[in-house]
């Protein structure tokens, strides 16, 4: 008697979080220049929400959140070149 084990394709999970390394490399910066970006998100309120201190150096970041952080960046450079 043979027993079919029958393998599922695992359901695609979007993630939310990730950590500096993960979401550099996601968005293909720099960790350092990642580090600068995310003490200048902790200092405004509307983006603090998106970085986690979950522990001694453990950082997770809001992947939405930051790209929200590069989307608002780059709305503050136009605004700059118009002036």
């Amino acid at each position: 008697m043979e027993v079919k084990t029958e393998i599922t394709p695992k359901k695609k999970m979007v993630k939310l979080y990730g950590t500096k390394q993960e979401i550099a490399y996601i968005f293909g910066v720099n960790v350092k220049t990642l580090a600068n970006d995310l003490t200048a998100m902790r200092r405004l309120p509307e983006f603090s929400g998106y970085v986690l201190n979950v522990g001694h150096k453990r950082v997770n970041i809001s992947v939405k959140g930051y790209e929200e952080y590069l989307q608002y960046l780059a709305r503050e450079q136009q605004e700059k070149q118009f002036w």
